[in-house]
């Protein structure tokens, strides 16, 4: 099966954690033995002149770890208007056909995403007939951020998708309903668990001395570190054997070090700015739990990302967590609500000898490892070629 993925965005590099998602659904699919290639859209002409040069030189194609990646010299991720988007589509499109020449005509298309992506793969399905996916992942719909003009495009990309997939019952409901219509033909896969922490051996933390809960995410609004930052404290104000680390960059970065050291718990939490991915996974090993406070998720990687080191986890129910705790693994707390979360903190840490690390971590690798979440996507596009070809 010869497989063409044409994700919104995409790693520089293999260091880079950008996109990340897209590169390791790649590499798992080559792995199966499937021909994967991944060609990432061109973006707008970047705003400093003198990278111009590097825009417009000839995109080029690099093996990577089995997967052929078609990479554009300069990728500015910043926001397009329409004209720029068109522009994008169309080089796109091209694209695709100096890879059709190069590597042949694949038999499914694998979009991330509605708008870009969606639309690159939409209009080579028409060209081509060639059977396409959208995979959503945005949280931009829960939240009304998407312009009304983006709603059509979007709306009229998914109904001509072949399958719509969310990584979330909860993502897939929020479609519905912003587009007040249903998707009969789509389906729920979750986001894969990434090899690193597969083949990590879970350390188990020592609970004599401090109890750790530890936070990773975006330093942004929608993460709600200030809410977590008055729970901690209305939870263990005058227990000191407590501590909290927060992992992540962002603009919220400032005001969250001062609201700390307003509360008066500056020396019991620790910022520790941006992580790579064997530094999230040291401090998962490092923690006893960890709690996720966030406003909206539509899946929640960092949450299997600490199960898959056996630790229990407290999350709000901001849309994947839903889906991903239950009474085994963790506690599930209303989004906004200081009070639940400040006591859910305080129940885990009091019966957290009830929770198994072994169990939290093979129920967690049996849900969302590479085998598992890709031998869902072979399945489907399996069933797609199959109907596909008697359509035909």
């Amino acid at each position: 099966m010869h497989v063409v993925i044409l994700p919104i965005g995409y790693p520089r590099d293999p260091s880079d954690i950008n996109g990340v998602f897209f590169r390791e659904q790649a590499i798992a699919l080559a792995k199966r033995k499937l021909q994967t290639a991944v060609i990432v859209p061109p973006r707008s002409l970047p705003k400093d002149p003198r990278r111009w040069s590097d825009f417009l030189r000839t995109p080029y194609y690099v093996q990577d770890e089995g997967v052929i990646t078609y990479r554009p010299r300069f990728m500015n991720w910043s926001f397009l208007n329409s004209r720029k988007r068109t522009q994008v589509i169309k080089r796109g499109c091209r694209q695709f056909d100096g890879y059709c020449s190069a590597y042949g005509k694949p038999d499914i298309l694998h979009a991330h995403s509605a708008l870009i992506g969606g639309e690159i793969a939409m209009a080579i399905s028409q060209k081509y007939h060639i059977p396409f996916v959208v995979t959503e992942h945005s949280s931009g719909f829960g939240r009304g951020m998407i312009p009304s003009c983006d709603l059509l495009k979007a709306k009229k990309v998914l109904s001509s998708a072949d399958v719509l997939v969310t990584v979330s019952a909860s993502l897939l409901h929020t479609l519905e309903s912003s587009f007040s219509d249903t998707f009969p033909r789509a389906r729920v896969i979750p986001n894969i668990l990434s090899d690193d922490f597969l083949s990590s051996t879970p350390s188990s933390a020592s609970l004599t001395g401090f109890f750790t809960f530890l936070n990773v995410g975006l330093l942004n609004p929608i993460k709600r570190q200030d809410l977590l930052l008055k729970a901690f404290l209305r939870a263990f104000e005058r227990d000191e054997s407590v501590t909290l680390r927060i992992g992540g960059y962002g603009p919220e970065m400032k005001r969250l070090q001062k609201l700390a050291k307003e509360l008066g718990i500056g020396n019991r939490v620790t910022f520790l700015g941006k992580l790579d991915r064997t530094q999230v996974l040291k401090e998962m090993n490092q923690c006893q739990a960890f709690v996720l406070s966030s406003e909206f998720e539509t899946f929640g990687v960092v949450v299997i990302e600490a199960l898959s080191q056996g630790k229990p986890v407290i999350a709000t129910r901001c849309g994947g967590p839903e889906e991903i705790l239950h009474a085994g693994n963790g506690i599930l707390v209303q989004k906004n609500d200081e009070k639940s979360l400040a006591d859910a903190m305080v129940r885990l840490r009091t019966d957290y000898l009830n929770y198994e690390s072994d169990c939290i971590r093979e129920d967690c690798l049996d849900r969302f490892s590479e085998d598992a979440v890709v031998s869902q996507l072979v399945s489907m596009y399996e069933d797609i070629l199959r109907k596909y070809n008697v359509k035909r």
